[in-house]
């Protein structure tokens, strides 16, 4: 249990480095993926949507902590919705697989782009983007994230080792 905690308290925090300190420098403001949401994905599909709103809560408060642009409590709300939508599909995807994770961390990080827009733009804290750079972001957030799944989500199963006894990963927990 506490391996698992310390992995996963481990992860979260490279998780939010990468995204508020290379992502920047990699790619153009804006429309960098929400690497909190991504994460809460993956662990959805993989533990479950319990197991998935515990790390939307955690990564999505420090992303908030750590970012100037989204309201204090948006990045954790975003998180759980995109992790509740997870594991409403979760019991209907089977097995784990990583082709369903790639897509789905790949959706997840475009709901997760265009919900932070829509309560920035709601919120009043920045212009609202026109509907091209609303597309584009969203594209480019979701290939991003798409790309990043992959290495994330081999990290996420080394953090949470074996998956425990009596549990099935097609059954939400």
């Amino acid at each position: 249990m506490t391996r698992r905690v310390v992995g996963m308290a481990v992860l979260i925090l490279t998780v939010l480095l990468v995204q508020t300190t290379v992502l920047p420098v990699l790619l153009r403001p804006g429309f960098l993926p929400d690497l909190a949401a991504v994460l809460a994905v993956l662990v959805t599909l993989e533990r479950g949507t319990r197991a998935g709103l515990r790390v939307a809560a955690a990564a999505g408060l420090g992303a908030d902590l750590l970012s100037v642009t989204v309201p204090l409590g948006g990045g954790l709300a975003v998180a759980a919705v995109v992790a509740v939508g997870v594991g409403l599909l979760r019991p209907y995807l089977g097995a784990r697989s990583d082709v369903v994770a790639v897509p789905l961390a790949a959706l997840g990080a475009v709901v997760a782009f265009l919900l932070a827009a829509a309560l920035r733009g709601l919120l009043a804290t920045e212009a609202v983007l026109a509907p091209a750079m609303l597309v584009a972001g969203a594209v480019s957030t979701g290939l991003m994230a798409g790309l990043l799944a992959l290495p994330l989500l081999g990290l996420l199963r080394r953090a949470l080792g074996p998956e425990p006894e009596g549990r099935t990963a097609g059954v939400v927990g």
